[in-house]
């Protein structure tokens, strides 16, 4: 196998018109302001400490050619193309999966999966085809990806413990009227009316990280999300809310970044059943699951009564986080890729 030194990993990743023009600025394609959020926290920040390890780290370029080729959300017939082209010439394919195209969903009258078309799913499957190793987001994901190929890990999301660091940003709250944190896109926030009750009697206050407003029949406050700025609001939260719904497959699949973003700066959660905040929730020392609106009922009840319990929550989410730091996660990917040279 050739020297780490010696060793090229290319990200090949969607490149919106932002990130066209942030190339062009002679600037990084990932640049987590101007990609999807799985480019920058599967490869935007995993790159920096592999090159930490010697590798060399690259986005989107074909030349020099690598060694280890990373296909992250890039499913189309021409990225099937590509990866079929890379591997006859000698390179290492992965396919870092995020969503669940393996099993289709029944939703009311409609089949599908997630809102891709049809020839985006089968140009996926043809990818996978081409792959040596398939990383996935989640457990879930994991054990639906091993009934198409025979080399699947789980290479969990992680969260970098330089930029989002507690001790930097973390306030004294104990006494302030607590903060309830949310952050995603705005489209997905009317799952936040769970906690209506609790912020019109003015309990609590919620915090809404997000790229718009979002429309909410009750009071609010709105952070346009920017990665500078992220821990930052995070710090001024003392509970992440992460209401779900799992009506499917596609649902089950996701991975726990939402809550565990808020975990890593010692927020704990309550979130909805998705299988992977179990990896961080399911001992109750950082938070909880609620699978119903009498399970949010009680433990935002005991959160917000219990000071004691929010002191142990605080400690708990952080020790719960620590083995899906980045640096953890990049000695993983690490170790996955000396294997497929070795």
């Amino acid at each position: 196998m050739k020297a780490i030194r010696d060793v090229i990993i290319t990200w090949f990743v969607p490149e919106g018109w932002r990130a066209k023009i942030w190339r062009i600025m002679g600037c990084p394609v990932w640049h987590p302001d101007y990609c999807l959020a799985s480019v920058w926290i599967r490869g935007y920040q995993v790159a920096r400490y592999l090159r930490q390890f010697g590798y060399r780290t690259l986005c989107n370029e074909l030349k020099p050619r690598p060694h280890v080729a990373v296909f992250l959300r890039r499913y189309s017939e021409e990225d099937a193309a590509l990866a079929k082209n890379l591997r006859q010439q000698g390179v290492k394919i992965v396919v870092d999966v995020v969503v669940n195209y393996f099993r289709e969903y029944q939703r009311g009258n409609k089949t599908g999966v997630g809102n891709d078309s049809k020839t985006v799913v089968e140009a996926f499957r043809r990818i996978i085809d081409t792959a040596d190793q398939i990383w996935c987001v989640s457990p879930f994901l994991r054990d639906a990806a091993s009934n198409y190929h025979y080399n699947v890990h789980f290479v969990p999301d992680s969260v970098d413990p330089e930029h989002f660091n507690p001790t930097a940003w973390r306030k004294q709250r104990e006494g302030m009227q607590p903060v309830f944190g949310w952050a995603g896109y705005a489209v997905k926030a009317g799952v936040l009316s769970v906690l209506r009750p609790w912020i019109v009697s003015e309990q609590a206050r919620l915090l809404v990280i997000s790229d718009k407003p979002p429309t909410l029949d009750f009071p609010y406050e709105f952070r346009q999300w920017r990665y500078s700025t992220f821990p930052r609001d995070i710090s001024e939260c003392d509970l992440c809310v992460a209401p779900r719904e799992v009506q499917d497959d596609y649902d089950r699949g996701h991975s726990f970044f939402k809550i565990g973003v808020f975990m890593a700066m010692g927020v704990p959660a309550l979130a909805g059943p998705v299988p992977s905040y179990y990896l961080l929730l399911g001992d109750g020392k950082g938070g909880a699951i609620c699978q119903t609106m009498d399970d949010w009922k009680y433990h935002l009840e005991r959160f917000l009564a219990d000071s004691e319990l929010r002191s142990k929550w605080r400690l708990g989410a952080r020790q719960a986080m620590h083995p899906y730091l980045t640096p953890y996660v990049a000695e993983q990917i690490d170790s996955l890729i000396k294997r497929l040279l070795g």
